[in-house]
């Protein structure tokens, strides 16, 4: 039986009259899917946010803490509004009997979340671009306020594309009455207000989010290829002079302090690069994961094809693999994830050792007594910042 698609709409966004080939055994595979990736996205997730939070956050930190809380809180959601409406439909029932408000914020909630999620990445992906390539703006954003705006915009922007639908008002979903769902699934001859929406959700959503953290991520590619031997001939000419001091015996303590404050800097900017490399694969998985989603709805749209819904729920669950794998790219990642793990396994070692611990010194001329032990605490503590 084909659908019969009636381009008429009712003032509210409220669609009576189309069919969705949803069929029980969809429903089912759908619920599988669901159930592996709120079991590995929810606690991966939840791993991100406790490693996070360990420590004194900074700007970089509190956006990957709440990329990290809307993902997770996008798998919790997720699985609540619509697991139980597959196990409606795979009991041959309708999810729901109208476009209840029950209906709307099913799908208006995990929505809310997934756009969280994208403007994090944007962000984040903002803030590497001036951390590594103008280090001198970034200031302007690290500030208290700075944060606190970046902080409630992104969590209050997208209300703009899944609270007025779930009050069923701009824009609003697209029911389908033989199955009870509703769905962010439109057709161009539903009338301008839900096209005006629908091309807001592509464009603020979708094409700009996107083309700014491409744009981002390939400035500190440039950057990074481009400052490549500047860093290796800076080295160098710093190890040349404290090799010239040495040997002349003059300002030795003042070359050798300059050295180290340089070699930090030097650390510092590579914690910064190892940050963007793991943003961009999560990223570029994310992406790849969304890519099919996103064009699929785009044709839906132009040629409203009969499999219309099928199509785009096949290729939702497609979108759960940037969702599950963003928390194990991060922690596989993470120096501080693997220094947790490495300390638990040497732990027992440590114990066995006996006697006072020994602190050995070295005396710089003209400059104080340094310990090894102090430079390898202050090692330690630069590691835990790499991520």
């Amino acid at each position: 039986m084909n659908a019969t698609f009636t381009p008429s709409i009712l003032p509210t966004g409220n669609t009576t009259n189309y069919t969705s080939h949803f069929t029980p055994e969809n429903a089912l595979a759908l619920m599988v899917v669901q159930s592996i990736f709120v079991c590995i996205g929810a606690p991966g997730n939840a791993m991100v946010a406790y490693y996070i939070s360990r420590k004194s956050m900074k700007l970089s930190d509190i956006m990957i803490f709440i990329l990290a809380m809307s993902d997770g809180l996008y798998c919790i959601a997720s699985y609540c509004f619509i697991f139980p409406d597959m196990l409606k439909i795979y009991q041959g029932h309708k999810a729901h009997e109208s476009y209840s408000p029950l209906c709307r914020f099913g799908i208006a909630i995990p929505l809310y979340f997934g756009i969280v999620n994208i403007y994090c990445m944007t962000v984040l992906a903002i803030t590497r671009y001036l951390a590594i390539v103008k280090p001198q703006y970034l200031k302007l954003i690290k500030e208290k306020r700075g944060v606190s705006i970046l902080v409630v915009l992104n969590w209050t922007l997208p209300l703009i594309f899944s609270l007025p639908q779930a009050l069923d008002g701009w824009g609003g979903y697209t029911y389908f009455n033989d199955i009870g769902i509703c769905a962010v699934l439109y057709y161009h001859y539903q009338g301008a207000v839900i096209a005006s929406y629908y091309f807001c959700l592509i464009t603020f959503v979708v094409m700009i989010p996107s083309t700014v953290i491409a744009w981002s991520y390939y400035q500190i590619y440039l950057e990074v290829r481009q400052s490549r031997f500047r860093v290796i001939n800076s080295v160098k000419k710093n190890k040349n002079n404290i090799a010239r001091s040495d040997t002349n015996g003059s300002n030795n303590n003042y070359s050798r302090r300059r050295y180290t404050g340089a070699g930090m800097s030097q650390e510092r900017r590579k914690r910064e690069i190892a940050l963007a490399k793991t943003l961009c694969i999560i990223v570029v998985t994310y992406q790849i994961s969304y890519i099919p989603y996103s064009v699929v709805s785009l044709f839906d749209y132009f040629a409203a094809p009969t499999l219309a819904f099928v199509y785009q729920y096949n290729f939702l669950m497609v979108t759960y693999i940037g969702n599950v794998a963003n928390p194990i790219i991060f922690l596989i990642r993470s120096k501080r994830f693997q220094q947790s793990v490495l300390k638990k396994k040497s732990s027992a070692s440590k114990n066995i050792s006996t006697g006072p611990s020994t602190t050995t010194t070295e005396t710089l001329p003209n400059g104080p007594p340094v310990t090894l032990q102090a430079i390898t605490i202050e090692e330690e503590e630069d590691a835990r910042e790499d991520f």
